[in-house]
């Protein structure tokens, strides 16, 4: 009578939308002629998982793609062996804040900060932001249209979401996940 269910594990391929999304951005940007994704990961088992299942062979070693990877350790890496490209996920400043009303998340340790970056020598060369005001906006505007019976609306709701999912040039500031590739200097 009434046992109550376990919460259900989190299926393979099961991740934050955002999340999803930087990693479909990383696989485009870094795929061989045949359009598997290149690189060395390093960072949350969970996004290793993924990151393999995009036919990631793992045996590359440029660029290091760092998936949720502490900046601490990411430091170390890199003043060790110095790679040509990096590319990172990471969380920005605004996930922390919506971490309470999000359905689902990842915590997702904060990247290096520009000067850091310039310490060791890089300069970043491209940054692309998902999940910004406009997904945000259209995802509460879901989540309340879902809760007031009208799924259709919702429906639509979601599709303005997907289509704001990667952010403009201004709105990657306010963004929750952040792609950044960042370019050795020579000095």
């Amino acid at each position: 009578m009434g046992a109550e269910a376990a919460p259900a594990e989190p299926r393979p391929g099961d991740l934050p939308i955002e999340l999803r999304a930087g990693l479909d951005v990383i696989a485009l940007q870094n795929a061989d002629a045949i359009g598997r994704p290149i690189g060395r990961a390093l960072g949350l088992p969970r996004l290793i998982e993924e990151w393999r299942r995009y036919g990631s062979t793992g045996n590359d070693r440029e660029p290091l793609v760092a998936l949720g990877f502490p900046a601490d350790a990411l430091r170390e890496i890199v003043i060790h062996s110095a790679p040509q490209r990096i590319v990172t996920l990471q969380e920005r400043p605004c996930a922390r804040l919506l971490r309470p009303i999000r359905v689902s998340a990842i915590d997702l340790p904060l990247g290096l900060s520009p000067r850091a970056w310039r310490r060791l020598g890089y300069q970043r060369s491209s940054s692309v932001g998902l999940f910004g005001a406009g997904a945000m906006a259209w995802a509460i505007a879901e989540r309340a249209l879902r809760l007031l019976g009208r799924p259709d609306l919702a429906d639509r709701c979601r599709l303005g979401m997907l289509r704001s999912l990667k952010t403009s040039s201004i709105g990657r500031f306010v963004a929750v996940i952040s792609v950044r590739t960042y370019r050795r200097v020579d000095a």
